[in-house]
């Protein structure tokens, strides 16, 4: 295996692009990698993250897959909403893939819980959880139109600012700094990250999970992770008897940041024993 640096700068060196699609009358940013005639390949972050959380995985997928990473509704490059439900992801959902798409999906925390809510009837889809709670519930919406955004004077203060939720040792500097580094934007009242930062005070959103659902997925989690713990994976056992789980080693919930290169082989394994059983 490469050391850190060594793999975040493959990583980088392959071509990406950014594309924004319509929902709502309003714009969702999309990173992308490979050619779009190739199978779909979909990765969706946790809460108050980005796209660019996959920064170290998504990439290296691109040789066979159009593969898409895309910034959730307040979060990223992505239009700030009034209010956050599963009307609205479901929608979000159904601009990246069509009815009929064999594609897989690989969603981490929140995103993993987005996937699972709005894609489980989905019958050619194949659902990778990375590190994802049994139980996400946000149900606090409130009437507010002015937010409550939180500028500062330099790049610098946010940098030092930005930690991992949950908070967990940092294993991968070079990454987590990168990742904190696009995090940010700039205008004439100062410096200010890019999520919206009211989103779970707008969010009316919690997990709907079916006892009735058997179709197989993968957990994928952090051998360390206070997220997906040993309740969090009994829950699962008992809601979704066919569900796989994948310890990660040495790493937490930031499971796409701790260990970006052997998450990307992690992955790809399932995905290729996933596509010799199809036939």
């Amino acid at each position: 295996m490469m050391n850190q640096e060594q793999w975040l700068n493959k990583s980088l060196r392959i071509p990406t692009r950014s594309r924004y699609l319509s929902l709502q009358h309003k714009q969702i940013h999309i990173k992308t990698w490979g050619q779009a005639h190739h199978p779909k390949l979909i990765f969706l972050h946790g809460g108050f993250a980005n796209a660019e959380w996959f920064t170290c995985v998504a990439p290296h997928f691109a040789d066979q897959f159009y593969v898409m990473a895309p910034d959730f509704p307040g979060h990223g490059h992505s239009d700030w909403f009034d209010r956050y439900d599963h009307d609205l992801f479901k929608a979000f959902m159904d601009t990246l893939i069509a009815p009929s798409e064999n594609i897989v999906v690989i969603g981490h925390s929140m995103g993993g819980i987005i996937a699972l809510n709005t894609l489980k009837h989905h019958k050619h889809c194949q659902l990778i959880l990375v590190d994802t709670p049994y139980f996400l519930r946000f149900n606090q919406p409130k009437s507010i139109n002015v937010r409550s955004i939180k500028y500062y004077d330099s790049e610098h203060t946010l940098l030092d600012r930005f930690r991992i939720m949950p908070s967990q040792p940092c294993i991968n500097p070079s990454l987590q700094n990168h990742i904190a580094s696009k995090s940010i934007t700039h205008s004439k009242l100062g410096y200010r990250w890019l999520f919206d930062p009211n989103f779970f005070t707008h969010a009316i959103l919690h997990e709907q999970h079916e006892t009735d659902y058997h179709k197989p997925f993968t957990i994928l989690y952090g051998e360390h992770t206070t997220v997906t713990d040993q309740s969090a994976r009994q829950h699962y056992s008992r809601t979704y008897p066919n569900t796989v789980f994948k310890m990660v080693p040495n790493a937490y919930h930031a499971v796409n940041i701790d260990q970006p290169e052997l998450l990307t082989q992690m992955i790809h394994d399932i995905i290729h024993t996933s596509s010799k059983k199809s036939y």
